[in-house]
């Protein structure tokens, strides 16, 4: 015979799922028959919470992750929140679409316990950080789950669990956002959690994740940011020179591409199977942009290069390049001028002055007598 509170789980989450339809819909969707019939009846019956579960079925294919995260972080809800991860763990599908949407859960409870926490439990400039949140995170997650029911974690997949270490190193060591990108690490991270079956819904296995999540998002949000501004201001910054919308930045990537991005939060507020393409051309994006504004002192050939005082670039009167040119001799100035043939090219595209080329540079001194 099922529980009083198993029941009004159920319940719960059904009311919480219509409530995310509703708000993407714009309109009101009517109770079913045996929701209405298991929240008036006195007794708690099997056939009650068989009707309830047969909806939820229905619904869990309508919801989607997003829609859960979003929903929580508009209602703030904790009650629901806790009914969904019950739910969750006790059905322990082993399906990508909920194994997502229990993540969301509980990126929604963790998040909200590290609000009450002190800020030092909220610093991961360790592992060792992230151990001590996970284990406090796990007291909340077995209070949570005080009345389920739960076998003890398989040994291979407790020592899976060290995993998110190296990935821990591996995060803290990435510098830009395309790094973070090429690795593969989304989908590693997407097939540990996979590879742990119906363990993903043990409390040790839940308590790492969560804590982990926040890490990952952070340090993803933070990169994916710092990307985004740096496109954005160097596309501003060629239009303000005067440059073509539709130049070549790169390859295939012109400038046009740079200047039509989206918002940075409209894209981290969709859901990763439809963002992902969004992240990809940031990191393709950025690429291209840090090839462009690649240094010019790498161009200099060899015998030029010394310990020497950074010199000044004077325009030339016709399709001069006015730019920072370190590893010059002191009091010295180094003037690059271009021909007639050349002025089409992109304000940083450079040969070699020991090539043949129409490009070349003169040294003159400044030194007074």
């Amino acid at each position: 015979m099922p529980s009083a509170n198993e029941l009004l789980d159920l319940i719960s989450v059904h009311h919480f799922y219509v409530a995310a339809l509703e708000t993407n819909l714009g309109y009101g969707i009517s109770l079913p028959q045996e929701v209405i019939q298991a929240q008036s009846s006195s007794a708690q019956t099997r056939e009650a919470m068989l009707g309830v579960l047969r909806w939820l079925g229905v619904l869990d294919l309508a919801i989607a992750p997003a829609m859960v995260r979003d929903q929580l972080y508009a209602t703030k809800d904790r009650t629901s929140a806790e009914a969904l991860l019950r739910y969750f763990v006790k059905k322990s599908s082993v399906s990508d679409l909920d194994r997502d949407k229990a993540d969301c859960v509980l990126g929604f409870l963790c998040r909200d316990l590290r609000q009450h926490a002190a800020p030092a439990v909220n610093s991961y400039d360790s592992y060792q950080a992230i151990a001590n949140a996970a284990c406090e995170f796990k007291i909340e997650i077995n209070r949570i789950l005080a009345e389920v029911q739960l076998r003890e974690l398989p040994v291979e997949h407790a020592q899976l669990l060290r995993e998110y270490e190296f990935l821990y190193q591996e995060l803290i060591d990435f510098r830009t956002f395309d790094q973070l990108m090429d690795c593969g690490i989304l989908g590693r991270i997407h097939n540990l959690k996979r590879s742990f079956g119906t363990s993903f819904y043990q409390p040790e296995v839940l308590a790492v994740i969560g804590v982990f999540n926040g890490f990952f998002g952070k340090r993803f949000d933070d990169l994916f940011l710092e990307a985004a501004r740096h496109i954005k201001s160097f596309a501003a910054r060629v239009q303000q020179e005067g440059t073509s919308i539709m130049s070549r930045i790169d390859g295939e990537v012109r400038l046009k591409h740079l200047t039509e991005l989206e918002e940075e939060e409209q894209i981290l507020d969709k859901e990763y199977g439809r963002a992902r393409e969004d992240f990809e051309k940031i990191s393709t994006f950025k690429k291209a942009v840090d090839k462009r504004r690649a240094p010019l002192r790498f161009l200099i050939p060899p015998s030029l290069r010394g310990p020497f005082r950074t010199a000044q670039l004077v325009p030339s009167r016709t399709h001069g390049i006015t730019l920072p040119l370190p590893l010059c001799p002191p009091r010295q100035t180094w003037k690059i001028t271009s021909s007639n043939r050349l002025a089409s090219r992109s304000a940083h595209s450079y040969e070699l002055p020991t090539q043949k080329s129409a490009l070349r540079c003169r040294c003159r001194s400044t030194v007074s007598r």
